[in-house]
């Protein structure tokens, strides 16, 4: 990670740290610790870099050899179970909201092996990709590649179930761009219906009836912006195979990742 990444990264982190504490009513239960915030934040930036597990943070460095990673876990626990890290990346895209192109969006999804379903010849397996042991991430993208919105689910469960929880609560774009996999005339009724959203998908050789225009031909080839997201995401370790079992510790993984992304795109010169 670029040190002026990281240095925006930490900041947008710790003023949503400070934000929580002193907005904070209920003290009750606030135990005292011995490290403090910037201190926490560093280790936990480098074990997101890193991928190492949190016993071995005391390796990282020298200055971490006394670090009890307990009290640390205590305080990423915290963050993820207060919802700071996606307050903090919500507030990254209303700082920036004049550099994300919302002309249109595009949607895909992934699979991300389990720690079970990783073979022991370092390939993807058929049979593991289709049975429970792969998770099925749904993400949505503005054209110029900032992350707007994730779900996860069971490598299962189709596209066109994921994409309801996928759209954004107030999204700002009116035209989603996906693959052939998101085909369907209820889905896209549902969609135009809720959220004035228009779905837009290639169509199959066997669909004679359906025209496309020159700008939404044109908008499908760059479904590749996507694409790239999903090869961003998979070069983090915590996420390439995932180790985490609940959602809500993986989700936090997920959105650091965004804010990287979000932030290279955002400082790009």
């Amino acid at each position: 990670m670029k040190d002026n990444i990281r240095n925006s990264f930490f900041s947008l982190l710790l003023n949503q740290i400070t934000l929580f504490y002193n907005n904070r009513q209920d003290r009750g239960g606030l135990h005292s610790i011995k490290y403090n915030s910037k201190y926490i934040l560093n280790i936990i930036l480098d074990k997101f870099v890193t991928g190492i597990s949190w016993r071995d943070i005391k390796y990282l460095k020298s200055n971490y050899l006394n670090t009890n990673f307990t009290v640390i876990y205590y305080m990423y626990k915290k963050m993820v179970d207060n919802n700071i890290i996606i307050n903090a990346y919500n507030h990254l895209l209303k700082m920036y909201a004049i550099k994300i192109n919302n002309s249109c969006a595009y949607i895909d999804s992934t699979y991300i092996i389990n720690k079970y379903g990783y073979t022991i010849y370092n390939k993807y397996n058929n049979y593991v990709m289709t049975k429970h042991k792969t998770s099925k991430l749904s993400i949505i993208t503005s054209k110029n590649g900032i992350p707007l919105n994730v779900s996860i689910g069971n490598s299962l469960e189709h596209d066109i179930k994921m994409i309801i929880n996928t759209i954004p609560k107030n999204p700002l774009f009116k035209k989603l761009y996906g693959d052939k996999g998101y085909i369907g005339k209820n889905i896209k009724e549902q969609i135009k219906n809720n959220y004035n959203i228009e779905l837009i998908t290639p169509p199959k050789k066997n669909q004679k009836n359906i025209y496309l225009s020159l700008d939404d031909k044109k908008s499908l080839k760059g479904r590749f912006v996507i694409e790239h997201l999903n090869n961003f995401i998979k070069q983090n370790k915590q996420i390439q195979i995932r180790y985490i079992k609940k959602n809500t510790m993986f989700v936090f993984y997920l959105y650091m990742t965004f804010i990287k992304r979000a932030l290279e795109i955002f400082q790009k010169k």
